[in-house]
């Protein structure tokens, strides 16, 4: 038998298989004691680790932040979180802070204007003669001052611009903290959609190769600053595919195939079954009777497949925007509702006026045959 096996000598070799569990041999309680002291130690050793690159971190933050004439906070933020800053909402008012806007509204209505150093100088010893409970109470009076007086920020177009930029900045942070932290990469395209802001569109790459590697994702020629421009165009049209389209027969197929998913996805959203099929053609058994719901809001006069509709754009376009808007929609049947209308189908299938599922399998199987015959209505007639 060889010493070393390679894989196909693996494969082929005979391997013992224990079929019963393996019984672990019990630990003396000394085992016990030194396994539980060699963990001990492990852990007291990592603890110390961290104690060490932690006093390591604030001590380089500390030495940032004085030679930098930056506050700590900002050297943590780009260590741990990329730079991104995120939102941080203000906890308790700040009582002092509520008594200088109250003094300064005062002074507002006096028609005087004194700017924070002058309220400060002017005001300060009588703040501090206040009691606790008159402090409590100007903080109260701020809030209250606060919800009534909640200003819209303007959307100006500077404060769009600086907006855009603050988010992208983010962005890109927090791409990059991603990609170094966990390794991913990834790239993003910020477009307007509408024309009353102007800018360019701007691309993110994490990587200079991703960006490279686009033109042979695509199998055709891909420009960067190209392909923004297309999707701010797509944008600010409405994000309307059917915009783009040329012929009136792309435009319906396009639509037909919108409705057809439409359909079929909430025929999964409301029956749970992922793989459920909206069937036209037998609708009343596969879909109604099966799992009791009825489609609702269709536009057409009956429930027919997409395909077999006409190529009129302005019919398509209504019961593709009903299904958007969920207003073409499945509805679920209560036990009376789906008991009468099973009772109709069956008198209908008794009168010949519809054909049911069954007949028409049998039917189909015997002209497939090559016998051209019907079943009959029941199985005691003799015609």
């Amino acid at each position: 038998m060889p010493t070393a096996f390679t894989t196909i000598a693996i494969e082929s070799h005979p391997q013992i298989r224990h079929t019963e569990p393996r019984k672990r041999v019990p630990w003396t309680a000394e085992k016990r004691q030194e396994n539980k002291e060699k963990c001990t130690e492990k852990q007291d050793g990592i603890d110390a680790a961290l104690v060490a690159w932690w006093d390591g971190t604030v001590a380089l933050v500390e030495d940032l932040s004085t030679r930098y004439k930056k506050k700590p906070k900002y050297f943590l933020e780009m260590m741990f979180q990329g730079g991104a800053h995120m939102v941080h909402s203000q906890g308790k008012p700040n009582p002092y802070n509520a008594f200088r806007a109250e003094k300064a509204a005062e002074c507002h209505e006096r028609g005087e204007a004194k700017d924070v150093p002058t309220l400060h100088t002017d005001y300060f010893d009588e703040y501090k003669s206040l009691t606790v409970a008159e402090k409590d109470a100007l903080v109260e009076r701020f809030k209250d001052m606060k919800t009534r007086e909640v200003k819209l920020r303007r959307d100006t177009p500077c404060a769009k611009i600086q907006d855009v930029a603050n988010i992208a900045r983010n962005m890109k942070l927090l791409m990059v903290g991603l990609s170094t932290r966990v390794g991913v990469e990834g790239f993003f395209c910020i477009v307007r959609n509408s024309t009353d802001f102007h800018m360019q569109p701007q691309w993110f790459f994490t990587s200079r190769e991703l960006e490279q590697y686009m033109p042979i994702a695509t199998r055709r020629k891909w420009v960067t600053a190209e392909v923004g421009t297309k999707v701010e165009a797509f944008c600010v049209a409405g994000s309307d595919v059917v915009n783009l389209l040329c012929t009136s027969k792309q435009k319906a197929d396009f639509l037909k195939a919108g409705v057809r998913e439409g359909i079929t996805e909430k025929l999964i959203a409301i029956t749970g079954d992922a793989n459920a099929q909206m069937a036209y053609v037998w609708y009343k058994e596969d879909v109604m009777q099966k799992y009791g719901v009825a489609l609702v809001g269709w536009t057409f006069p009956e429930i027919v497949n997409p395909s077999e509709l006409s190529l009129s754009v302005k019919p398509l376009q209504e019961v593709h925007d009903a299904i958007k808007n969920n207003n073409c929609k499945f509805s679920r049947l209560s036990a009376q509702q789906l008991r009468a209308r099973k009772e109709k189908w069956e008198d209908n299938v008794a009168a010949g006026r519809v054909e049911a599922k069954h007949r028409a399998t049998l039917n189909g199987l015997l002209r497939f045959n090559g016998l051209n015959m019907q079943l009959p209505k029941s199985p005691l007639s003799n015609d």
